[in-house]
């Protein structure tokens, strides 16, 4: 059995949109699905050679009823071309035959011309199942709502409040004291929230479909609409912050409008997971070793006695520095590279750092700030400034996370992985900060 589907969708470019329809096909095991999106004003008329030969068009229909008269009159020039072809027609007609498909607005002529469209291509409705009516404007009056999705409707509150408390010291130490406090609350909400976070979702999606189900056949009802809305809100947050949240776990760089697959990232997750944890190792003798505290006593070894060997020779490094030293800066460079550091380039400098990439030991990533510079920027700029006018780094800001990841497919000894460092955001922007002020006197070009 062949079974179709058509679905007028707008803002298609929406990945938790193109998630819904990927869901819909699968869930309904459709043969073919047409997408049909507003802005795209192109109708295909697509000719499937099965063992049942019929005609299917995918039909998105003007809003206007001048407009639509066009349509009518290709349907029927398409109905005199192929003869008596079996044909089907799905999408949107923006327009309906009945004046109880339509609870308000109903246009009597827009309606006949339609019918009588249909009467000459000797065609009618298929039976259909679910709810009758299949659009709504989610309109109730006064009790319009709209919320942002990229975010919980809390966290620019809770971020201002906690923000905006006093704290007193260097800049440095204000700027760790915030974030700390921050993370504090923000854990709370999470927990609140966020918790299993996968259970959450398919919970906000029933609620959703039984409050649309008791809407649609009480379509009048108010309060049933504003909850509806709510609802849906509800439903997409919880299902962004589950991509996030598997996105971020699975460390894949995906496309800015990512699959919102979560299995795709819950894979990839505990791949990730399996090859980036050391199970056994071979000494530097050649002996295989399984337990966790032999395989962690044979890596800091290796690692102390590679450092050891570094600074064990008592060349002076300053005086080979020198001597490699060819030619100097012009002293016109110099002065651009002692300049003051501007709001500009530390901002600059900022936006360069992916705000994809894995949060720093503090927690956060670069997407934190630059999606809240107007509360937390300041901050930020007076640390990093702080930071080149005297040359003092917290310790707190400078802690580092060393991981080690794998060199090869099947690493056996430490020589098979290599240490990668995990910075905070404000270590990475004075380092960025540094290298496009050295990019200036730099004979290659800084990338």
């Amino acid at each position: 059995m062949i079974k179709l589907g058509a679905w007028n969708i707008r803002g298609l470019n929406d990945p938790l949109k193109q998630k819904e329809v990927r869901s819909l096909i699968l869930v309904n095991n459709f043969s073919l699905m047409g997408v049909v999106e507003t802005k795209i004003m192109i109708v295909d008329v697509v000719l499937l050679d099965s063992k049942m030969n019929f005609l299917l068009s995918i039909v998105y229909g003007c809003n206007r009823s001048s407009d639509r008269r066009v349509l009518w009159s290709d349907m029927r020039a398409v109905y005199h071309g192929f003869g008596d072809r079996p044909w089907i027609q799905l999408g949107d007609f923006n327009t309906v035959r009945l004046a109880s498909e339509r609870l308000v607005g109903f246009d009597v002529n827009s309606a006949d011309e339609f019918n009588e469209c249909l009467t000459d291509l000797s065609q009618d409705d298929l039976p259909s199942k679910g709810f009758w009516f299949t659009w709504t404007n989610k309109r109730s009056g006064s009790g319009d709502n709209k919320s942002r999705i990229d975010r919980h409707p809390e966290f620019e509150h809770i971020l201002s409040s906690s923000w905006t408390n006093l704290v007193v010291g260097r800049p440095m130490f204000v700027l760790a004291a915030k974030l700390k406090r921050l993370k504090g609350v923000l854990k709370h909400l999470n927990l609140r929230c966020y918790s299993n976070i996968s259970t959450r979702v398919m919970e906000a999606r029933d609620q959703m479909i039984a409050i649309q189900q008791l809407f649609f056949a009480t379509p009048f009802d108010v309060a049933l609409c504003i909850q509806d809305k709510e609802l849906v809100c509800t439903y997409i947050n919880l299902r962004n912050a589950e991509e996030s949240f598997m996105k971020q776990r699975s460390r894949v760089k995906w496309l800015a409008l990512g699959d919102q697959n979560s299995s795709f990232f819950h894979q990839k997750m505990c791949a990730h997971r399996a090859r980036n944890t050391i199970q056994s190792l071979h000494t530097i003798e050649g002996v295989f070793i399984k337990d966790s505290e032999a395989i962690k006593e044979e890596i800091l070894l290796y690692y102390v006695s590679l450092l050891v060997l570094l600074f064990s020779s008592k060349v002076d490094a300053s005086f080979q520095l020198q001597q490699a030293i060819q030619s100097r800066v012009p002293m016109d460079v110099v002065d651009q590279l002692i300049s003051p550091m501007s709001v500009i380039e530390i901002k600059k400098a900022l936006w360069s750092i992916n705000g994809d990439k894995a949060p720093g030991p503090d927690g956060y990533n670069s997407l934190f700030y630059q999606q809240n510079w107007g509360v937390v920027g300041q901050d930020l700029v007076q640390a990093v400034t702080y930071f080149f006018e005297h040359g003092y780094m917290l310790k707190e800001l400078n802690a580092t996370a060393i991981s080690l990841i794998p060199k090869v497919h099947s690493p056996s000894t430490i020589k098979d992985y290599r240490p990668i460092s995990c910075c905070n955001v404000s270590y990475k922007c004075i380092t960025k900060v540094l290298a496009n002020h050295f990019a200036i006197c730099s004979p290659f070009p800084y990338k």
